[in-house]
């Protein structure tokens, strides 16, 4: 398998089904972060060896990018939005699912171009396939 740069990845999002054209401009990263529970249902009948089962999932997420004109007031802490985050331009697959803005942080310096960052959990299923339509 061929390993695949970072440099065309794409970030969409919007409030209802999001397309190329919600494209995040000037992303400079993106981070997803999944995780499962794994519960311990050890009982004195497994003769001392720890018994586990799937407990929940949850994901979160975060966008890093340079600002292009003013910050999107769309994309504001607790406001719901659906997102897409995809490997590289053109591709037909990416992680996508609906989420809640927890964080939302600009950065300013004297010897660098402004950027933002955003930081989300999603609520519900995080899935990889298709791009939604």
């Amino acid at each position: 398998m061929a390993r695949t740069a970072g440099k065309t990845g794409q970030v969409w999002i919007d409030s209802t089904t999001p397309t190329e054209s919600d494209a995040v401009l000037g992303v400079i990263s993106w981070e997803l972060d999944t995780k499962g529970d794994a519960v311990d249902a050890t009982g004195m009948d497994n003769a001392g060896v720890k018994e586990f089962v799937a407990g929940l999932t949850e994901g979160t997420g975060s966008v890093e990018a340079y600002a292009d004109g003013a910050l999107d007031s769309d994309i504001a802490p607790g406001t719901s939005i659906k997102v897409s985050l995809l490997y590289a331009d053109g591709d037909t697959d990416c992680w996508y699912g609906d989420a809640i803005v927890t964080g939302k942080k600009p950065t300013v310096e004297v010897s660098g171009a402004v950027k933002w960052s955003i930081t989300f959990q999603f609520t519900g299923t995080i899935a990889y396939d298709t791009i939604p339509t």
